[in-house]
């Protein structure tokens, strides 16, 4: 893992990878200083998910419920998930240890243009990753807030900021450590344990999805 300083790797998916900068230098965004110590710029050589092929993907429903069979289907489901997402949004994963969070996020990069390794950014709080949209580029951002202790260190990033960027897409997981931070606004998804070893249950909610009984689609 490389950690380097180069915002035109964000703008320019596919490009060429910047050389690595001195350890320790600042993460620039426009009106933020983000701390060495708490993100990670992922590069890597090749896709998180090569072994992935492209589905059709159909109109996902405002809310409902999937089971998948495994990480590949998980993966698979992201991809349809990254479907319906849009600049702005916000998705807030929740779920016990073990339960598919990360693996459903890697679907979600591939689906949104990711063309990098994707790990849980754990120890270092927040990866950004260079997607693409059907508007040109499109960052990722990637959080992981299991070992958050403080509200102070999503602060020292500026995570609000994040949280509300009009021209990304945030991935949170363990969102369920401080909801009151993310906006209202925002996917909610739910991965559990199913009945069988490899089966998982998740159940997601679009911003604008009315409370009521999800569906179930799997």
């Amino acid at each position: 893992l490389e950690r380097i300083v180069d915002s035109q790797l964000l703008e320019r998916p596919g490009g060429p990878r910047p050389r690595p900068r001195t350890p320790g230098a600042t993460l620039q965004f426009p009106g933020r200083n983000i701390p060495p110590a708490r993100w990670s710029l992922m590069c890597g050589p090749r896709p998180c998910h090569s072994t992935l092929t492209a589905v059709p993907v159909p109109n996902l429903a405002p809310s409902g419920e999937r089971r998948t069979r495994g990480a590949s289907e998980t993966r698979l489901f992201g991809r349809e998930l990254a479907a319906a997402l849009a600049p702005g949004d916000l998705v807030a994963l929740e779920g016990d240890l073990g339960t598919g969070k990360t693996c459903l996020v890697q679907g979600i990069c591939a689906g949104l243009g990711v063309d990098e390794v994707v790990n849980s950014p754990t120890f270092v709080l927040l990866n950004v990753y260079a997607g693409a949209g059907e508007q040109g580029a499109l960052r990722v951002y990637h959080f992981d807030l299991y070992r958050l202790e403080t509200v102070d260190e999503l602060a020292e990033i500026g995570a609000d900021q994040f949280f509300h960027e009009a021209d990304a897409v945030t991935l949170v997981e363990w969102a369920d450590r401080l909801p009151e931070l993310l906006p209202e606004k925002r996917w909610q998804v739910g991965l559990e344990y199913g009945e069988e070893e490899q089966e998982r249950r998740i159940r997601w909610r679009r911003p604008e999805a009315e409370t009521g009984s999800p569906g179930k689609d799997a």
